[in-house]
């Protein structure tokens, strides 16, 4: 049940830096940091070779975020004086911890750019990366020239914070993730990170309580009176649209023999309008789902944890958000000392009408999501019916049956589930590039200014 409580655990996964995780091989080279700043993004590297591995590092060095980085023109110098392009040979492994590893391209796919000058030969990553190369026998010296790509160090003509270093190996180098050589997005096997790859404080411990064929790609989850784990899953997300023609699950999942791990799993509604819902919320025996342009409300009335349409009741309780199959979208509700529920949407816009009679306008330049509901930038400007003009995220109350709605922050960009304390305090992380990158403590009325207050500009 998410509800306030007098005493609160808070328990946060840090990523570490990569360097920062172990003692590992000397590289053969580093290069400074490199900032989006700075006057010169593109630096030329030559190391001798003496081993047959060759390892080519990005490593973040600011908070994770634009790190787009290129190898330009990576080659080998054999021998005989023979010149090997990087890009024609078949990397061993390779992972980073955003996107994919291109050959000629960023690695969003677009084309490699550096102070307005594209470059057709290339390696694109995003910090941190590896890519593990077996090097010929007869080769001498690699050479390339590092960089950050346009992309990432510049966003409408301003600079963002990326900030990445350069290193090459010809061993190893600890702390790095293994992963498969590629990741493939349209399989159905589970693929997940090791618990020993996550960080947290000393006093915390990782363990894994659930895995798949559990549940599949969770993006919200809950804990009801009775101690079991309720999951939102997301696997018809985006481009994998129709991966399950049945549509997404919610999951309901339990420890059973109380032995710390959960051993029992089974679904309590599937539903081709569920496309990866991002809120879960259980309240005795209302199930609360975030489905725009929907907010839904199973009622489990005879309590077997199964919906079943001929027993059970499903009712949408208030309707009008923008963002269907997006992530700026609608977000888990929460339950708050005074009764009320408490929620947000992302930046994608809405249109509500309440069952009181109200109208709620919340625009904005940003678009997304499948099938809108209202035109956001259309709509941005236009005052509601309480005579305000709310703009971008926001955040919501109301009563448990959709009455007296009320939105009491606004001007975010995507903040996720946020909390209501004890003292009806409300505090919430506002998603961006990095996530969470804004934590916030939530004036009644407060506009936090990622759009402009008419709806019309981003905070740029």
């Amino acid at each position: 049940m998410k509800f306030p409580s007098f005493s609160i655990l808070v328990v946060v996964l840090v990523a570490q830096p990569l360097l920062a995780q172990g003692v590992g091989p000397e590289p053969l080279y580093k290069s400074r940091i490199l900032r989006s700043g700075d006057a010169e993004r593109l630096i030329p590297v030559e190391v001798a070779l003496q081993r047959e591995d060759l390892y080519l590092v990005v490593s973040s060095e600011g908070n994770g975020s634009h790190d787009w980085s290129n190898w330009i023109d990576p080659e080998l110098v054999m021998e005989d004086g023979r010149i090997v392009d990087l890009t024609t040979l078949s990397w061993r492994a390779a992972f980073s911890t955003v996107g994919a590893i291109r050959a000629g391209k960023t690695y969003r796919g677009g084309p490699m750019t550096v102070a307005g000058k594209e470059y057709a030969r290339g390696l694109g990553t995003h910090a941190d990366s590896f890519i593990w190369f077996e090097v010929p026998a007869g080769a001498t010296t690699f050479r390339a020239k590092v960089a950050l790509d346009d992309g990432g160090a510049i966003r409408g003509a301003e600079l963002t914070p990326a900030s990445v270093r350069f290193l090459v190996f010809d061993h190893e180098p600890i702390g790095f993730p293994r992963a498969p050589d590629k990741f493939n997005s349209n399989s159905r096997d589970p693929q997940s990170l090791p618990a020993d790859q996550l960080a947290a404080p000393d006093d915390l411990e990782v363990t894994v309580w659930a895995t798949s064929p559990m549940f599949y790609n969770p993006t919200n989850m809950d804990t009801d009176a009775e101690g079991r784990i309720w999951v939102a899953e997301g696997v018809n997300y985006r481009k994998n649209r129709d991966r399950r023609p049945e549509g997404d699950r919610i999951v309901v999942l339990e420890d059973k023999d109380k032995d710390g791990k959960a051993d029992s799993s089974h679904v309590f509604v599937q539903d081709p309008e569920l496309v990866a819902p991002l809120g879960i919320s259980v309240f005795g025996n209302q199930v609360v789902v975030a489905q725009p342009p929907h907010l839904i409300v199973y009622t489990d009335v005879d309590g077997d944890l199964r919906f079943n349409p001929k027993v059970d009741r499903r009712k949408n309780v208030l309707s009008g958000f923008n963002g269907r199959n997006h992530d700026h979208s609608l977000h888990a509700v929460v339950g708050g000392p005074d009764g009320k529920w408490y929620f947000n949407q992302g930046n994608c816009g809405a249109h509500l009408k309440t069952r009181d009679g109200d109208e709620y306008f919340v625009g904005g330049p940003y678009k997304g999501g499948e099938d809108p509901v209202a035109d956001s930038q259309a709509i941005g400007g236009r005052k509601s019916s309480d005579g305000n003009v709310w703009v971008g995220g926001f955040a919501a109350r109301m009563n448990p049956d959709g009455s007296e709605v009320r939105i009491i922050g606004h001007g975010f960009r995507n903040s996720y589930e946020h909390t209501v304390t004890s003292f009806g305090d409300v505090f919430q992380n506002d998603n961006d590039d990095p996530p969470a990158c804004r934590t916030t403590w939530l004036m009644e009325g407060g506009f936090l200014g990622f759009f402009s207050p008419d709806g019309k500009r981003g905070w740029r």
